[in-house]
């Protein structure tokens, strides 16, 4: 019985390694724009590339597209 739980116990450390190396990568990318107002509650993702492309362009950030954004 000790044996599986080491093993049980072994493959969860295992998976939640992974999870957090997900989650790691996930974040490692994102930008968080602050004081730019929020257009509905399910804003779509279309909607917020665009506001952030403008927010870029009045910023003189000219070599930026959707593409850059959404990789």
């Amino acid at each position: 019985m000790s044996i599986k739980l080491a093993n049980i116990t072994t493959s969860v450390e295992k998976i939640s390694d992974v999870i957090e190396s997900i989650e790691k990568y996930r974040y490692k990318y994102n930008v968080k724009i602050v004081g730019v107002p929020q257009q509905t509650d399910l804003e779509a993702s279309q909607t917020t590339a665009n506001l952030c492309l403008k927010l870029f362009h009045s910023k003189g950030v000219t070599q930026i597209s959707l593409l850059v954004l959404l990789l």
